[in-house]
């Protein structure tokens, strides 16, 4: 394949929905297949394995957070955009959280050997008693 040659690897691209389709991607969108699921993963979920001890860092953690604070989304950004920029890939990156009422969107700018790139990481709640909110009968203590 012409594009084996790429300095953001080749991988396989993670597309969800249906129908469900499995494929080879390569540059930047396998970079961002990477830091996606690098953002989906508990730190050290590899470690048992053998490989990266400090690989990951949960974004669906930071919901349902009290975020009073100002403060409290910059330095989570940062540790964010630190993990990122522990892929040999990026060359630097940063990430800015936005909180809402349907959880929590995060969004990533960075820089790779071939240049720029952006992300945006929504984090949503689904929790049982937002699933069934507004229908007849079904509340949070009862069972679905």
């Amino acid at each position: 394949m012409a594009n084996q040659g790429d300095p953001l690897g080749v991988g396989i691209a993670c597309t969800t929905g249906f129908p469900l389709r499995m494929q080879l991607c390569w540059g930047v969108e396998n970079l961002q297949n990477s830091l996606l699921r690098r953002l989906n993963a508990s730190q050290g979920c590899l470690a048992s394995i053998g490989d990266e001890q400090t690989y990951g860092y949960d974004v669906n953690d930071l919901l349902n957070r009290d975020w009073s604070g100002t403060g409290e989304m910059a330095a989570e950004g940062s540790a964010i955009a630190a993990e990122l920029r522990k892929d040999p890939r990026v060359q630097d990156a940063r990430a800015r959280i936005v909180a809402s009422q349907d959880g929590l969107t995060i969004y990533i700018d960075g820089e790779s050997a071939v240049g720029p790139f952006s992300l945006v990481v929504p984090v949503r709640d689904l929790t049982v008693a937002k699933l069934n909110q507004g229908l007849a009968g079904t509340g949070p203590t009862e069972a679905v």
